[in-house]
């Protein structure tokens, strides 16, 4: 695969949308038929993917240190009970938050989402759930300090619907994170740590359908294009904290519904 025109536009595109409340599915589905790009095919998911999780990895590879260690620390200690470690507890948190998106995406596996996948959908998805995301950070509470296994899971259940293309995995983790109580840095970040486990089980199921139909990735372009989509989403990542710590999401909800408007007009 050679690192085309139309790949570096879609690379670029996935670094700035994954870390931005606007859903990242609903553009790299709207671009190609924008422009009448054929389907780029599931290479592109791999690199994309990958892109994507290795910007989570870099830039958040204090707190995924240090809840390895709690994790690994816990599981030689003979221990049963938690010890009140906040990185143990984050840990324990996403993992439990994990399981539901591994529940539906397996029924989503089975049945498809391909009726959801419409334009008519695209832009609905973007209005309400970006209307959310604004009544969530609004109206939501400061009063919450540590993610627990419980609300991870809520957190997780709420993750579960952005299989459908529009709603936004990030928005709709921060919008349930906001309504639990949680303040808007914590919310982002805790969306963006859920990312890894997420995104490293969808790439291993699309690497395993690449295997199962025979096709091979070439390395040195894969790894060449993976490195320049987490580069962008580094970027990208930074300028979101930096720009959460004086604004709210409420350009992000604008932007939402400007572009739901604009897609249910255009169908």
């Amino acid at each position: 695969m050679s690192f085309s025109l139309h790949l570096l536009i879609l690379c670029v595109l996935q670094g700035i949308t994954e870390f931005i409340p606007v859903s990242s599915s609903a553009h790299l589905m709207l671009l190609p038929q924008l422009f009448g790009w054929q389907d780029p095919g599931h290479s592109v998911d791999v690199i994309l993917h990958l892109g994507t999780l290795l910007t989570v990895l870099v830039y958040f590879y204090s707190d995924i240190w240090q809840m390895t260690k709690s994790v690994l620390c816990y599981a030689t200690s003979g221990r049963l009970n938690l010890p009140k470690d906040p990185h143990l507890t984050l840990a324990f948190s996403i993992i439990a938050a994990t399981i539901p998106a591994i529940i539906a995406g397996y029924c989503v596996k089975r049945i498809g989402m391909d009726r959801f996948s419409g334009p008519v959908y695209l832009g609905i998805n973007s209005i309400i759930f970006g209307i959310l995301l604004y009544l969530a950070d609004r109206f939501g509470k400061n009063d919450q300090k540590d993610f627990s296994i419980k609300s991870g899971f809520l957190i997780g259940m709420a993750q579960s619907v952005a299989l459908i293309p529009g709603v936004s995995r990030s928005g709709i983790c921060i919008t349930a994170a906001r309504m639990l109580g949680f303040d808007k840095i914590k919310a982002t970040r805790y969306a963006f740590l859920l990312s890894i486990p997420t995104v490293l089980g969808a790439t291993t199921l699309t690497v395993w359908d690449l295997y199962k139909e025979g096709v091979s990735l070439p390395i040195a372009p894969l790894a060449m294009e993976v490195v320049f989509t987490a580069i962008i989403g580094l970027c990208v990542i930074h300028a979101m904290m930096l720009f959460l710590a004086r604004f709210n999401f409420t350009i992000f909800m604008l932007y939402r519904v400007l572009l739901g408007a604009l897609i249910l007009f255009c169908v």
